[in-house]
């Protein structure tokens, strides 16, 4: 764009008036240069005059002009706030994705985080089990071992 305007040439989207929506991109170029656009239709104005904007697409005669070679265009209100409200709605959607996305992240870590508090839980309980079987298991044994020494005993008087 920046070339285009040091080469005084002014760039302009047009509006469709009766779909209310953005046709293409157009340029006009210097009087007397060619269009930028190759293999274009010259745009006329009110009168059917051209005017120098050159289109892709056809022709358009009904929109206003500015005094001068570059054309005013007029942007339709109702286009522009249905173009506003697309954005928006675009805009929430994605929001709505991310915080989708954040949020099975989040759940995802509490199930790990639970996961693994249950692992840690069940290793704990089985330690707990362990050392209670061999406080029972040394019982045991030290409760034979007395019993042994009391039959020694009983057997040697």
């Amino acid at each position: 764009m920046i070339e285009y305007i040091q080469n005084g040439i002014e760039s302009c989207l047009l509006i469709d008036d009766i779909d209310e929506v953005f046709i293409h991109f157009c340029a006009t170029p210097n009087p007397g240069n060619p269009p930028l656009i190759p293999n274009s239709t010259p745009i006329l104005g009110l009168y059917h005059q051209p005017i120098g904007v050159n289109s892709i697409s056809y022709h358009w005669n009904n929109f206003q002009m500015n005094q001068g070679f570059f054309p005013q265009v007029i942007i339709p209100l109702p286009g522009i706030i249905i173009i506003i409200i697309i954005t928006i709605i675009i805009i929430i959607i994605i929001i709505i994705i991310i915080i989708i996305i954040i949020i099975i992240i989040i759940i995802i870590i509490i199930i790990i985080i639970i996961i693994i508090i249950i692992i840690i839980i069940i290793i704990i309980i089985n330690i707990i089990i362990i050392i209670i079987i061999n406080i029972i298991i040394i019982i045991i044994i030290i409760i034979i071992i007395i019993i042994k020494k009391i039959k020694k005993i009983i057997n040697n008087k």
